[in-house]
């Protein structure tokens, strides 16, 4: 009998545990989004969800490492797969379903 190899979920920001506790990540001044208008892009995505500050506050965040963005282009590559992306939709649902649960 072989036995099954178990892995833990630990982020889609980082590939490796490690690599989040030593990321070096920046909350610093936010004025790019809005020369870029991405604040708009922002508060749009995140409109009417209650974990709104927890979401926005990762969009502001930046990462220097070539590697944590690359792990993440390659993470949204994969969403661009719809059967995938319908997952991760449902699971999304799900959990704000439990949230009210507790709430």
């Amino acid at each position: 009998m072989s036995a099954k190899r178990q892995t833990t979920f630990h982020s889609l920001l980082y590939e490796r545990p490690e690599t989040a506790l030593t990321a070096e990540v920046e909350q610093g001044d936010r004025t790019f989004a809005s020369n870029l208008n991405l604040d708009h892009i922002i508060r749009a995505m995140v409109k009417g969800r209650e974990e709104a500050d927890l979401i926005t506050t990762w969009f502001y965040q930046g990462v220097r490492d070539p590697n944590v963005i690359g792990y993440r282009h390659e993470v949204f590559r994969d969403l661009e797969h719809p059967p995938l992306f319908e997952r991760i939709k449902e699971f999304a649902h799900r959990m704000r379903q439990v949230r009210l649960h507790l709430a």
